[in-house]
């Protein structure tokens, strides 16, 4: 998304799984899209308020007929499209988690004329956080993860989470990562501001 001439912020998604024993497997790197109410998070957070502190795991225990939780996510999108609220997309057979940042993002600076200064944020599942429908569970070897979102998460209401980016991860490469037994899928999200 470019703010002002020349200026622009682009985001990019390392996707592992973390074993038990703590090693880390990369499956994937992914673009992902920066969306209109990102830039309300970064507004707000100039004022100090809203920081990002959460990330969204989308996945599906069976595969859904819909098609547009597989396509590039639009700028417009927002956390209703993962709420299983009767008329969104996620319901059937998809769930979705909520993750807190594991901790506060690392901040990675250029000296290249201030190109590429990068803010990295990362999360990992834990099986818990699970908001909708009680029989579509986080399962090793049914869940596929099928994309994913960076946001701030509301403290007492999901339906207020605001997200600043989302991810499809069958814009290149595999479509889906099936949850592997023991492993935990994590998620290394670098948000590039770029002259």
């Amino acid at each position: 998304m470019e703010i002002s001439e020349g200026l622009k912020i682009i985001g990019e998604v390392e996707v592992f799984w973390k074993h038990p024993d703590g090693r880390e497997d990369v499956v994937a790197r992914r673009r992902n899209t920066i969306l209109n109410s990102g830039m309300d998070l970064v507004a707000k957070a100039l004022a100090g308020e809203s920081l990002v502190n959460g990330m969204y795991f989308a996945y599906d225990n069976g595969w859904s007929t819909s098609t547009q939780h597989h396509t590039t996510p639009p700028v417009t999108r927002t956390a209703a499209f993962y709420h299983d609220d009767g008329g969104s997309p996620l319901t059937g057979t998809l769930n979705f988690i909520r993750v807190a940042t594991l901790a506060r993002p690392a901040y990675e600076a250029t000296s290249a004329e201030f190109n590429g200064n990068r803010t990295v944020f990362v999360a990992v599942t834990s099986g818990a956080g699970v908001l909708s429908g009680t029989s579509n569970v986080l399962t090793d070897g049914t869940s596929d993860f099928y994309g994913a979102a960076l946001a701030w998460l509301h403290p007492t209401d999901y339906q207020q989470d605001v997200l600043f980016s989302a991810v499809a991860f069958d814009d290149s490469g595999p479509a889906t990562f099936e949850k592997v037994a023991g492993a935990q899928l994590g998620l290394r999200w670098g948000i590039h501001f770029t002259l």
